[in-house]
């Protein structure tokens, strides 16, 4: 308790002190720490940043993932040229967005060739990074070690990537210990990063950088949400057996894109899903790839002339509704089947949904709501909609909904059903196919629906390789023994087709070793597989292929596909 007057000296003190815990309060709540959204530049926007910077300032995004190269900043040992990071920081600073930094390829004083790592000269690479990092102290807090490994390390082995990550970590944690230092990888490619971590690397990241391209382009053509919202939960699991003491390091998607040559209006779809099914699985920051096209084709928000393409629109429109902090509530069905997704946006809370690939849906609520188009960011009220591919962004959510995505945000995200206590999965060809936890991918691409003496099935002859991806909640890194079981028949007397069963195991792809060459045309052929070592990561989206290397081979109905667990 206080008790009679503060000295004038008592009372200066006071104020000091409650401002700069004000001021400490305002430092740990500034929303730009917490704020999800960003954009990644490829090498040649790095250097152009200021031409574009204010137009992505402009729709919500207040992260940066670049920095000039190791080449650029030190030409000679010892020898630096800030000019190119100075002006990058600058930029970002007068647009009030945070930079996410790379130590990345080599220079030609260090290393044989630019995309090789260097550990042939680890002190130097250590000096580089503390003359980086002590420069921008302050102004930058995150860095990846390289980009997206192992693309871009040459014939560099994972020792080679763990040994250039422990200089680089403890560099870095000497210029400034609160810096955080992450590991970059390519896809989802799960494997790799288990053997940097075995290698050395262990205990030497802050964070994990994903760049999962073909998941996502998967979700847009196939329906692959499930898959995608694995990521997160896979690497968890990963962690929490190689490395533990790292086991809840945030988990970034430094990179994520969608060529707009394929389809602009697909492009913006694929950025609206990217960053909500990120978001839902608890990605910390997503840097779409990228704002505009550079040396890299077609991928930017904007066009190289600088005119917006749709998915601008689309990013601006879910930043103004989610807001610059928002917070996932859980996951819905609408009518049993159309994937939504609960947030707390800007003004309240927030749905954004759609309907499966080439599938329209019409959907009803309990009362009007307003129902914002991300592509033209045009809003209709109404209580029914027919949701397309195009998500859309769904305000005035019925206060029912919100507490179902409540209740839904800890049970397994569905795909088709519930598989977590599954004994095994499995997909009937046909017209369409019926699928129960095994999904092929682009069926209608590589293959065609038939009936053959009655029965539904598959003509594989339109492709090289059939693919399937298992549900995750059904088997996902877990290794145990099973069975994949096939059914087939050739089209033709003496085709002679075949294929090589491959698939995710605990070393990364890999085939039985042994050729099946389907038995005949007379009949249908059951062939079965026991795997002993499979780890189902997703690195590209599947996990299991039929591959008969071309369609030479290819000749053959397929009538069922099934995976089952077997006792250990």
């Amino acid at each position: 308790m206080l008790t009679g007057s503060l000295s004038p000296l008592r009372l200066l003190a006071l104020i000091v002190t409650l401002f700069c815990l004000l001021r400490l309060g305002l430092a740990q709540t500034d929303p730009l720490d917490a704020c999800p959204f960003g954009f990644s530049c490829d090498n040649q926007t790095t250097y152009t940043l200021a031409s574009y910077c204010g137009r992505m300032a402009d729709v919500g995004l207040r992260w940066i993932r670049g920095f000039p190269t190791f080449n650029v900043l030190e030409p000679e040992e010892a020898r630096f040229e800030w000019a190119a990071a100075d002006a990058f920081i600058a930029t970002a600073d007068k647009h009030g967005m945070r930079v996410s930094g790379l130590f990345l390829y080599g220079a030609p004083w260090i290393s044989p060739g630019a995309g090789s790592l260097p550990v042939g000269n680890l002190p130097a690479w250590a000096a580089y990074v503390s003359a980086v990092v002590s420069r921008y102290k302050g102004k930058v807090t995150h860095w990846e070690v390289w980009n997206e490994t192992p693309n871009f390390i040459g014939d560099g082995t994972a020792e080679d990537y763990a040994r250039t990550v422990v200089a680089a970590y403890q560099a870095a944690k000497e210029a400034d210990p609160s810096c955080q230092v992450g590991l970059s990888i390519q896809s989802v490619n799960v494997h790799w990063i288990q053997q940097v971590i075995e290698a050395g690397a262990r205990d030497h990241f802050d964070f994990i950088a994903v760049h999962p391209y073909e998941v996502l382009g998967l979700v847009e053509s196939d329906g692959l949400e499930a898959q995608f919202m694995s990521i997160v939960p896979t690497l968890r699991k990963m962690l929490a057996a190689r490395d533990p003491s790292r086991a809840h390091v945030p988990i970034w998607f430094t990179e994520i894109g969608y060529d707009a040559g394929h389809d602009e209006s697909g492009q913006a779809s694929a950025l609206v899903k990217a960053f909500v099914l990120g978001l839902a699985q608890g990605v910390e920051r997503i840097f779409w790839f990228e704002a505009i096209d550079g040396d890299s084709g077609p991928m930017g928000l904007l066009r190289a002339d600088g005119s917006p393409r749709l998915a601008y629109t689309a990013v601006r429109t879910l930043t103004t509704h989610l807001g610059l902090t928002p917070r996932y509530l859980g996951w819905i069905l609408l009518n049993d089947r159309d994937y939504g997704f609960v947030f707390q946006g800007r003004e309240g809370p927030v749905l954004v949904t759609w309907s499966r690939p080439g599938i329209t849906d019409e959907v009803r609520f309990d009362c009007p709501v307003r129902i914002v188009d991300t592509q033209t960011a045009s809003v209709v009220e109404s209580s029914t909609y027919t949701l397309t591919p195009a998500p859309v962004i769904v305000l005035a959510v019925p206060p029912a909904l919100v507490k179902q995505a409540e209740s839904n945000s800890s049970r397994p995200f569905p795909w088709g059903g519930d598989y977590t206590g599954a004994e095994a999965v499995f997909a009937l060809m046909g017209r369409p196919n019926v699928e129960k936890g095994l999904h092929q991918l682009g069926a209608d691409r590589s293959s065609t629906p038939v009936v053959v003496e009655g029965l539904p099935a598959r003509d594989c002859s339109k492709g090289a390789a059939q693919v399937f991806t298992v549900d995750p909640n059904f088997l996902c890194y877990d290794t145990l023994p099973i069975t994949v079981t096939v059914v087939v028949r050739a089209k033709e007397p003496g085709d002679n087709p075949g294929f090589n069963l491959k698939y995710e195991s605990t070393t990364g792809w890999k085939g039985t070793g042994a050729w099946f060459t389907v038995p005949g045309a007379d009949r249908w052929y059951t062939q079965t597989w026991t795997i002993t070592d499979p780890q189902f990561v997703g690195k590209w989206g599947y996990h299991i292929a039929l591959d008969s290397d071309s369609q030479t081979y290819s000749n053959y109905y397929l009538r069922s596909v099934s995976v089952s667990k077997r006792p250990k």
